[in-house]
């Protein structure tokens, strides 16, 4: 156990205990947690099962492998026994089918309906069944009702805002980076009817992101990127484009009006490509204005993006020290948060073939000069393939922990955060 006491020369780094794993649906990819009664209580962990092995398709230059039968939801109540028996700390409480023959890609919560407490909100991705699925809760934690919302391609990159600021949580959805066609750089945007639903044909937008070859993004993320100098904020969404080797901002410029801007590498940045996998955003360095981050799969680096609020970024072609090595292990999944007990943003990055999760400590001008990689496999077990992660307090210590998605294995792994912060001493 570490105990953080008096400020540091160098940020602190975590540490984690033995990882603990939980049997979920088949080929498991994005997760959330979340309070899903609403009432403070501590948070589920939620996971969208594909039932297809999202690894194997190459996006623009290959095919889509498609989806298995069986799409589900997986709801875990957390049980809060992570001191008296880790291994009961989360317990399968439901398992909702979502779709036959489609892949359910990555999942959010937010009240859709403005009912009952927070719902589900999940991308599908595969051949069968594409678009958003939304499990209503019935206020009981429980997800009795499914309802669909097809879109025009299979999706995967999701997130959940008030987009036109009328008090109802909308949909931005990117299609699927495993869809081999041209023309497929869309991201789509379902906006609420005010009745938790989205039919309304009218509030549906397909934004074209204008990328070099028009293949599909892999990843999106919404904050307000983009200032406008009259108003309230509007959340804006940034796109990792792996296969076009650019990133492209999509604006938000009120009443449902986004224009598209997308980014391709300088002549001159040193490296041979963008190849963005995953995106998360945080303020990385302390200022007023949203950052970005990406993995680069192929590199085995993550960059960061550091946001002026204009529509421009500083990033390594400006500073190389925002280029962050990671792995080796072919990272993909990553995610902003705090882990250390301070006030700077931190990172925990997926690496597929190394089976770690690697901990970036943030420094709070966009540096991470602290680093270390931790196993998401327990003592005597076979080897798992973490592909997505998220940071959340499970044991309600006040220090968040990690939970990794491994796509391979049909289960998840829990990090629970070992350190502990002396009140009145943190840094």
């Amino acid at each position: 156990m570490l105990v953080l006491g008096s400020a540091q020369a160098q940020p602190t780094l975590p540490t984690f205990r033995e990882p603990v794993v939980f049997d979920v649906g088949s080929f498991p990819y994005g997760l959330a947690a979340a309070d899903l009664l609403g009432n403070g209580s501590l948070h589920e962990i939620v996971v969208a099962n594909g039932d297809f092995d999202a690894t194997a398709c190459n996006g623009g230059d290959g095919g889509d492998p498609g989806a298995g039968p069986n799409g589900t939801v997986s709801v875990l109540r957390n049980t809060g026994a992570w001191e008296t028996d880790p291994g009961a700390g989360l317990v399968l409480e439901q398992t909702i089918p979502i779709c036959d023959s489609c892949g359910p890609a990555e999942i959010a919560v937010a009240d859709i309906d403005m009912m009952d407490g927070p719902d589900l909100i999940v991308s599908a991705a595969g051949t069968t069944g594409p678009g958003i699925y939304v499990c209503y809760n019935d206020g009981t934690g429980h997800f009795p009702l499914v309802q669909y919302f097809p879109t025009p391609l299979p999706v995967r990159g999701l997130v959940a805002k008030d987009f036109d600021n009328d008090g109802w949580i909308d949909v931005a959805t990117g299609v699927d980076y495993c869809v081999d066609a041209p023309d497929t750089d869309k991201v789509y945007f379902l906006f609420n009817d005010q009745s938790g639903s989205f039919n309304d044909p009218n509030a549906f937008l397909e934004i074209d992101l204008g990328t070099p070859e028009g293949l599909p993004p892999c990843d999106i993320v919404a904050a307000d990127f983009f200032h406008l100098t009259l108003g309230p904020p509007h959340p804006d969404v940034v796109s990792a484009n792996m296969w076009d080797n650019s990133y492209t901002e999509i604006r938000n410029l009120g009443n449902r009006v986004l224009n598209a801007h997308t980014t391709e590498k300088p002549d001159g940045c040193p490296y041979t490509a963008w190849e963005f996998e995953v995106i998360t955003t945080e303020r990385f360095n302390g200022d007023a204005f949203d950052d970005f981050a990406v993995t680069e799969y192929a590199s085995d680096h993550v960059d960061i993006f550091l946001g002026h609020g204009n529509g421009t970024y500083t990033s390594y072609c400006d500073d190389p020290d925002l280029r962050i090595p990671v792995g080796p292990g072919f990272c993909w999944g990553i995610e902003g948060g705090h882990l250390n007990g301070d006030s700077k943003a931190d990172l925990a990055v997926t690496l597929l073939d190394s089976d770690q999760v690697h901990v970036l400590v943030g420094n709070g001008d966009g540096t991470f000069p602290v680093d270390e990689r931790f196993s998401v496999v327990p003592q005597n077990a076979v080897a798992f393939t973490p592909i997505m992660v998220i940071i959340a307090d499970l044991d309600q210590d006040g220090i968040k922990d990690i939970v990794t998605t491994n796509h391979n294995t049909d289960n998840i792994s829990v990090l629970i955060n070992d350190l502990v912060v002396v009140p009145g001493t943190g840094p």
